[in-house]
Order: structure tokens, then sequence, then C-alpha cells
């Protein structure tokens, strides 16, 4: 079993196991800034970069297909074969130069889900910080001000984080970065999931009614 190399894996990112895959692509882009080759003329550079983009195709493809990987029998081979596929795309894309990489759809991917949520996030936190307090105020008064002040203290380590971490406001690149997303298969794959979500409740609810009242008007009978 290669437990100690998908370890490894996370550790070349600077993640831990319980990362996400948004999580995994921030800290990819950070580090193929710092490794790539154009960039850092440290004569191991290569070969980190290259260690890089191999363990971020690693995970990326194991958050992604982690029921695709529970059916294979012979894990170690599977390991092998897709550890192999990952290095290979990985020289490629250390072959590039720097300005080709970042125009690059592994970079562009990653890149353009950070924009994203890091002005999803902000916004998050200014709608609570800002909004939130003076909304319920006016609609509720001072029960609304105590409740907005709860969701306030509950969620304030988000929204100090956001705050400090608060992104470069550039709309254009904001759009731009989710023009880039809605074209992935991740964003339609998400879509595609909760509109399902939503028939299934809807349906769900439709049929639940005529029952309810059904079993009442018999109950009554």
């Amino acid at each position: 079993m290669n437990t100690s190399s998908i370890l490894e894996y996370y550790q070349i990112l600077g993640v831990d196991q319980q990362a996400t895959a948004e999580e995994i692509k921030t800290a990819y882009r950070k580090k193929a800034k710092q490794f790539h080759p154009d960039r850092n003329k440290n004569t191991a550079a290569h070969h980190d970069f290259i260690l890089l983009n191999e363990a971020y195709e690693h995970l990326i493809h194991l958050k992604k297909n982690k029921k695709e990987k529970e059916k294979v029998v012979d894990y170690d081979e599977w390991f092998r074969q897709e550890r192999a596929k990952s290095r290979r795309r990985a020289e490629a894309y250390a072959q590039m130069r720097y300005e080709e990489y970042l125009k690059s759809a592994r970079y562009q991917d990653a890149s353009s889900w950070e924009i994203v949520f890091s002005y999803l996030y902000y916004f998050f936190a200014m709608v609570t910080l800002i909004v939130l307090p003076v909304v319920a105020t006016i609609i509720y008064g001072m029960r609304g001000l105590g409740i907005s002040l709860c969701i306030m203290a509950l969620t304030s380590p988000l929204i100090v984080d956001a705050v400090r971490n608060k992104p470069k406001v550039d709309f254009r690149r904001f759009f731009k970065a989710c023009l880039h997303i809605s074209k992935t298969g991740t964003f339609w794959a998400g879509v595609l999931t909760l509109f399902n979500v939503f028939l299934i409740l809807r349906v769900g609810f439709q049929t639940l009614l005529p029952l309810k009242e059904t079993f009442t008007n018999y109950a009554l009978s």
C-alpha cells in the first residue's frame, strides 16, 4: 500500500489530509509560482516543480474519484498507473515557459477557483458584519439586532480571516474567473447535483401533501 507516498503528496502541497479540492488548488497555485524553473533558479527547482504537479494531480484525482478507487481490487497497481500518468504530465508542464504555463488550463482552473472563493468569502463576511445587523434591526427591532450579534459572534473567526485576507477588488478579474469556472466540468456537475436535489425535494413535498390530506380525511371519517 502506498499510504506513505500519498502522505508525502499532502506534505509537498502543505495541506492536511482533510483538505478540500479547493484548498489543494489554492496551495498548488501558490507553490507553482514559487517552484517554476523559469522563476526559481535553484538546481532542484525543476525536480520540485515536477513533484508539485504530480502531487497536485494525484490528490485532485483522488478527491474526485473516491468511488472509482474503492472499486479497484489492486490499489497498488492503480496507484502506480496514475502516478506514471501524473509524472508524464508534470514533466510537460515543467518544460513550459512561465508565461505559457500561466495560460495553461491547469493553472487557470486553480487560479479561477481561488479568486471566486476569496471574493465570495469576503462578501459573506461583509454581509454578516454590516448588512445583517442593519436589516435584522429594521425588520425585527432589538430582537433582530440581538440575533445578528449572536451570528456575528459565532462566525467571528471566519470574518476576521476574511478581512485579513481581503482580495484586491477587481471585478473584471472576478467575472473573468467566473466565466472560466462556468466552462469547467466541476461547475456543471455541481449545478446538476443542486438541480437534482431541488427536483427531489419539490416532488417529495408535492407527494407528501396529498398523502397528509388523505390521512387526515381518513382519520376524521
